[in-house]
């Protein structure tokens, strides 16, 4: 059974962007290349983006490893 202190709380774009030091526009780019993010809310283009912290932290390294390349 988890323990509902271990959930980690989804973020909005702007708590992203504060949390890593980059503007709202970056997190739009980083969505549109594949950043891991999900969808709530209603359908089509009203869902609002969000985001656990550890997936677009993984996901950053994983472009970081890629670039080095």
């Amino acid at each position: 059974m988890t323990d509902i202190n271990q959930i980690e709380p989804y973020k909005n774009k702007q708590q992203i962007a504060a949390h890593f030091g980059v503007s709202i526009r970056t997190v739009e780019r980083w969505m549109a290349s594949g950043c891991p993010v999900l969808r709530l809310g209603g359908e089509g283009l009203g869902k609002r983006p969000r985001f656990r912290l550890s997936d677009v932290s993984a996901w950053i390294d994983t472009q970081a490893t890629v670039s080095a390349r």
